[in-house]
């Protein structure tokens, strides 16, 4: 009814995506959000609900898209850098997503979780020694991500299989 009386009120349409959210509508909540998103452009609160939802929603170049339109809006924001990290590796471009992340922690040297997901990155790129400097870090910000970081360190290595050294002349002995 908010909007229907008020349709250039963004708090009204704000608020109608999260009650969609709520009821599992998240396509229609998409909607609702797209519509707040045209009135309050650098809303970056507003984009990262619109973007994670479409993420959501399996929508991945949507949602990389409407991160790179945050990132042109706000270049300097860290959670615009991680939103275009999320989106790219999720699309499998491993480049901007290392950058997005990379990004992220820049701008917010002491939000973990850019931190974390950079780090699983890395765990499925198999570039251990990455991942426990991320741990290193990520323990006085957030130590339960520290632990699910090193716990999936742990898991890469036990797959990784070992390769074992040639023998030598004197073995064959």
């Amino acid at each position: 009814k908010a909007v229907d009386a008020e349709p250039a009120d963004s708090t009204s349409w704000y608020n109608l995506g999260v009650a969609r959210y709520l009821l599992g509508l998240k396509a229609e909540a998409v909607l609702a959000w797209q519509k707040t998103s045209e009135l309050m452009p650098d809303d970056i609160r507003v984009t990262s609900l619109l973007a994670w939802t479409v993420l959501d929603l399996g929508q991945v170049e949507v949602a990389a898209a409407v991160a790179t339109q945050a990132l042109m809006r706000q270049p300097q924001d860290a959670r615009a850098w991680h939103l275009f990290g999320v989106a790219a590796d999720r699309a499998g471009r491993t480049e901007q997503a290392l950058q997005g992340f990379h990004q992220a922690r820049h701008f917010a040297p002491s939000w973990a979780q850019p931190r974390y997901d950079l780090g699983m990155l890395f765990v499925r790129l198999g570039r251990a020694s990455e991942v426990r400097h991320l741990i290193g870090e990520l323990e006085p910000l957030d130590k339960k991500l520290s632990a699910r970081l090193a716990e999936a360190l742990t898991a890469m290595e036990a797959a990784t299989p070992t390769v074992p050294a040639e023998a030598s002349p004197q073995d064959a002995r």
